[in-house]
C-alpha cells in the first residue's frame, strides 16, 4: 500500500485516487503521525509526502523520523506546490526525489512503477513468478 501524507485534503486525495485508479492501493492521511496506526496493521510499499506540512514539519525531517520508525527500505517521494529550486535541492540532498504537485500524473506513474517493480522482485525471490 502507498501512503500519501498531505495536509491539503483535496490535493492528497487526488494523488491517492490517481494511484488507486492505476491499480495500486493508496491511502491519504493529513498528518505524518497517523502513519504509526497504519504501520501497526499493514506494510507500506511507498510514501508520498508533501514537503510543507501544516504542523510545521518539512519533508526531510519527516523522512528521517519515518526511517527511525522502521521505514528504512520504503521508497519516499516528495511533492509540493512550491516547485522552487531550493525545495528540490533540499529533497534531493536528503536522498529523495522531488516531483511538483502540478506533475501529479508523473508522480503517480513513478510511484505505481516503483511499487510494481518491488512487488515483482519480491515475487521472483519467493518463486511465485
Amino acid at each position: 500500500m502507498v501512503v500519501v501524507i498531505d495536509d491539503d485534503k483535496v490535493q492528497g486525495m487526488v494523488i491517492a485516487e490517481t494511484i488507486n485508479k492505476a491499480g495500486v492501493e493508496a491511502q491519504h492521511i493529513t498528518r505524518w503521525f497517523e502513519l504509526t496506526h497504519i504501520l501497526q496493521k499493514r506494510a507500506i510499499s511507498c510514501l508520498v509526502i508533501d514537503y510543507f506540512l501544516e504542523d510545521g514539519w518539512q519533508g526531510p525531517e519527516v523522512a528521517k523520523l519515518l526511517r527511525s520508525f522502521g521505514c528504512k527500505e520504503t521508497p519516499i517521494y516528495f511533492t509540493s506546490s512550491d516547485s522552487s529550486e531550493v525545495v528540490r535541492r533540499q529533497c534531493e540532498s536528503a536522498g529523495h526525489p522531488f516531483i511538483p504537485k502540478k506533475w501529479r500524473w508523473l508522480l503517480s506513474n513513478i510511484v505505481v512503477a516503483s511499487v510494481l517493480r518491488k512487488h515483482n522482485f519480491q515475487a521472483r525471490l519467493s518463486g511465485e513468478v
